[in-house]
């Protein structure tokens, strides 16, 4: 019998036809399809990705196996169509009812059992926005989030850390998030995890990346890119249990905390088509709470879901779902009118976080609500938060540019006030502003005359504006007496000297005009 004759990955199009392949399955995972509910499971052969539909799937995935080796012919070659590409090669295999798959019993070491197209985590932000294609990475894992929910999805974030030092933050949506937990329950210790066919993402100047149906975990490989980083100097080795509280989750949340901070006003000032979507947080205090509305409702039990349900004879159900719920849950709706130094507006705050602000879960003012004074007995327990300063985040939405805020807001996420954090966000912004306000300084210094500098740097260290103590100028303390003359506004820029606290005010903005200094010459 003669030598087979294969066909290499990167000459295949779609104008190959009755070829044959040998190629090592190095992933496969199933895609599901959210509007249709139809399923296909894909697998990719080495560098170029193959899709088994799901009329054949039972007959060719019980053959086909991570890091098996296989000769396959009479398979079709496509051009691309989907978004994103869990690897670079322009077309695909797709697995027909005819296709031919034979397993090798031989070791094959010319095929790789693992082929990664890893990015840095310094450079995930230098991708271009239209980039299809799909990252993997790898790193340390040093911290594991609680599970949340963001649009009706099961969200957990961990992070990852680089050789250098860096962390990389990916965000798990639904089935990646079992994967992870599976991680965490059979580590014994902190591991470095190689995460694969990620989207990236971004929020402000925040860079992270996102799972996807095709992302996997893969745990303390022997490849050397791990065995480099398990032998860096930023590598430990720590217990699993760590990762729960980590530093890194909980800085994250500081972080997310402070991020685009504004006031309410501004924001009710943003409220138009460009704003929608956009995220603020806000530093208020709750006012009151409008006990106008049931604090909580009846909702679906399905994780990802907790939509409100509806009764319907002995049972409830869920348009959302379409299911029938024999026993909702009781999910909060509370509802608070909030005040800052600027306005005061309506807030919504649902399900967990207002549980972590009223310390009671729903399930327990529900019951308590059913009891005899249960119901003033539930409102007080609400009203404890009254007084109570907090930082919001609102996501703004189209209802919100519609009302133009009238209505309040939702809250996307509640923070207890970190003093000590706020304090010192507001010495770096204060930084900033003094470092800026030299800068423009400086910048005017290097543009006045050299007999104006000498005179400007004199007067400044005496803590005296140049020209405030001439006759021709007018001083705001003595509007009365001044002169029935025109002059040019100034602009001035607040500063403090390095050997006192006290203000002092200067012109950086604009020099004296012509007549004024002509003024100042004549009279020396």
């Amino acid at each position: 019998m003669g030598t087979e004759e294969y066909v290499p990955l990167y000459e295949l199009t779609d104008k190959t036809h009755r070829c044959k392949i040998k190629v090592r399955v190095s992933r496969r995972w199933t895609l599901g399809s959210k509007d249709s509910q139809e399923k296909k499971k894909r697998f990719d052969g080495n560098q170029i990705q193959a899709i088994v539909p799901k009329n054949h799937s039972n007959t060719f995935l019980n053959v086909l196996h991570e890091g098996h080796v296989y000769h396959i012919e009479n398979f079709s070659v496509q051009t691309r169509t989907d978004s994103f590409r869990p690897v670079q090669h322009e077309y695909l295999i797709l697995i027909r009812w005819d296709t031919i798959v034979r397993g090798s019993s031989e070791a094959h070491p010319e095929i790789p059992k693992y082929n990664f197209d890893f990015v840095e985590f310094n450079k995930i932000r230098l991708l271009p926005k239209e980039n299809q294609n799909l990252q993997d990475v790898y790193g340390t894992l040093e911290g594991v989030s609680q599970l949340m929910f963001r649009k009706g999805l099961m969200l957990k974030e961990i992070f990852l850390k680089n050789s250098s030092g860096t962390e990389l933050k990916i965000n798990l949506w639904e089935n990646a998030i079992q994967l992870m937990d599976n991680v965490i329950t059979y580590a014994t210790s902190v591991p470095v995890l190689v995460v694969t066919s990620l989207t990236v993402g971004s929020y402000y100047d925040q860079y992270f990346l996102n799972s996807t149906s095709a992302t996997q975990f893969y745990v303390n490989l022997e490849i050397p890119e791990v065995l480099e980083l398990q032998n860096s100097s930023t590598f430990k080795e720590r217990n699993i249990s760590v990762l729960q509280a980590s530093p890194s989750v909980e800085r994250n949340m500081k972080d997310r905390s402070l991020r685009n901070r504004k006031t309410l006003s501004q924001i009710l000032q943003m409220l138009n088509a460009d704003s929608v979507g956009q995220v603020f947080t806000c530093k208020a205090i709750i006012n009151d709470i409008v006990h106008d509305y049931a604090p909580f409702y009846k909702s679906c039990t399905k994780i990802g879901c907790r939509k409100k349900v509806i009764a319907k004879g002995d049972h409830y159900w869920c348009n959302n779902c379409n299911n029938a719920i024999p026993s909702p849950d009781a999910r909060y709706q509370l509802k608070a009118r909030i005040q800052d130094d600027t306005e005061s507006t309506l807030i919504t705050i649902f399900g967990d976080e207002a549980e972590e602000l009223l310390k009671h879960p729903a399930s327990d003012l529900a019951r308590l609500i059913e009891s005899a004074d249960g119901i003033q007995t539930v409102k007080a327990i609400m009203d404890e938060i009254i007084g109570t300063s907090i930082v919001f985040e609102i996501k703004i939405n189209q209802y919100n540019i519609q009302s133009q805020g009238k209505y309040g807001f939702t809250a996307n996420k509640v923070f207890q006030m970190d003093y000590n954090l706020d304090s010192h966000q507001i010495q770096e912004d204060i930084e900033q502003v003094t470092e800026s306000s030299q800068i423009l300084n400086d910048s005017f210094q290097a543009q006045l005359p050299d007999n104006m500098q000498q005179n400007n740097s004199t007067l400044m260290k005496e803590k005296q504006i140049l020209l405030a103590s001439s006759n021709d100028i007018p001083q705001p303390s003595n509007k009365k007496k001044r002169p029935n003359k025109t002059f040019k506004r100034k602009a001035y820029m607040e500063f403090s000297t390095e050997d006192s606290n006290e203000t002092s005010q200067t012109s950086v903005i604009r020099p004296p005009s012509k007549r004024v200094r002509r003024i100042k010459e004549s009279k020396d």
